[in-house]
This record gives structure tokens, sequence and C-alpha cells, in this order.
């Protein structure tokens, strides 16, 4: 899966994370707010994206994931280094 921010949005990074690291409150149903756009990079391995209403997906090394402002969303099974960036 790979998904692009909408053309014109501005991103900053947040830390990276691993299995271990990855915060308990983004494995949790969480959203961002408005007007602020999500975009899940996986930079190795692979993990467990859930969006609400949708379809959970498996996000593959190289991969990312968009969601838009307050979509309620989670990640787990995170068995390699992501990014979690909120624009």
């Amino acid at each position: 899966m790979s998904e692009a921010l909408p053309k014109g949005a501005v991103h900053y990074a947040t830390s990276r994370f691993t299995q271990d690291t990855l915060p308990e409150k983004l494995r949790k149903d969480h959203s961002t707010k408005a007007g602020v756009w999500g975009q899940l990079a996986v930079q190795s391995g692979r993990l467990r994206f859930r969006r609400e209403d949708k379809a959970e997906v498996i996000v593959e090394a190289g991969g990312t994931a968009v969601f838009a402002p307050q979509e309620v969303h989670s990640v787990w099974s995170a068995p390699s280094e992501l990014a979690h960036r909120y624009v």
C-alpha cells in the first residue's frame, strides 16, 4: 500500500518508533486534529493499520498510509521501525 498526502499539504516528521517504543496511545484508536493530515511510513518490516469503517491493511516496508483529519485510526504489531507523520 502506498498513498500520498493531498497536493499542497505540508508535513513534519515525528520520532521513529519500533515495536518496543511505539506509544500505547498510537496502538489504540486515536485521530489527528481538524485540518491535520497524517501519513504513516514503514521503514522496514510491516505493520497493521486500521481506519474507522475501513478494512484493516498491512503496510509493508517502503509503503505509506494516509489518513484524513480527525479520521480515527490505530496501528499495531509493528515489528519494524516506522515514522508517524502529521501535517
